[in-house]
């Protein structure tokens, strides 16, 4: 014969543990550290874009709109080489 004591201690081993609690800013850190880039390419894009921006500041101020407006198109073309996906061969 089972006691009720018996059947209280075996449904009480047998229970789940409850997950313990994990505050959000852990869960949102570790969401954006699956999301985002690693450092390094966050630091070479920030890094591009900086001397890029400088590059056509410079030039529009030094000769105006014209040259001003032919490096950034020419800064656009470089960094969708450098940032675009690598060619496969053959292709």
């Amino acid at each position: 014969m089972v006691t009720i004591g018996a059947t209280w201690t075996q449904a009480r081993a047998a229970r789940r543990e409850r997950p313990a609690r994990v505050s959000v800013v852990r869960l949102m850190v570790a969401w954006l550290a699956r999301v985002l880039p690693a450092w390094p390419r966050v630091r070479t894009t920030v890094m591009q874009l900086g001397a890029f921006g400088f590059l056509d500041y410079a030039a529009w101020h030094w000769k105006g709109a014209v040259l001003g407006c032919v490096a950034i198109g020419v800064s656009l073309f470089v960094l969708e080489a450098l940032t675009g996906e690598p060619k496969r061969g053959g292709r």
